[in-house]
């Protein structure tokens, strides 16, 4: 039942603990990358970190898998648009890099990609899917 998975997924083991130990000690701003990690402890990683109110992202990077976490300053209600604007250029800003790199991979899979952030709203879109 979907009781006893989720019961699974956040039950205490050595590589929850260990992952939520390294995810708790992260400043606000700061990111961890995760290597090497099975489709189960990248799964992991990322409930771990939506527990934890970071936001996380998989990415390919010469094909090994990579889950980023990012501890994001604490957010108001209350905030402006033009604070919001300005966080998500400064997220896409850092995430640069892998931006150009998913845009290149869609666009040799006959994919066409208008910006930046059509990339990011594919990526959050699909990420809930490519987990499992």
């Amino acid at each position: 039942s979907d009781f006893r998975e989720i019961r699974r997924d956040f039950s205490s083991d050595e590589f929850t603990e260990g992952i939520r130990n390294q995810l708790q000690g992260l400043e606000v701003e700061q990111d961890r990358e995760f290597r090497g990690l099975s489709r189960e402890q990248r799964r992991k990683v990322h409930l771990l970190a939506g527990e934890l109110g970071m936001l996380s992202q998989s990415f390919s990077l010469n094909s090994q898998r990579i889950v980023v976490v990012t501890n994001p300053p604490s957010r108001s209600k209350s905030r402006g648009r033009q604070t919001i604007e300005m966080d998500v250029k400064q997220l896409v800003a850092q995430i640069g890099e892998e931006v150009k790199e998913i845009q290149g991979t869609l666009q040799q899979s006959q994919w066409q990609v208008v910006s930046t952030a059509g990339v990011l709203v594919l990526g959050s879109v699909l990420s809930p899917w490519l987990l499992g």
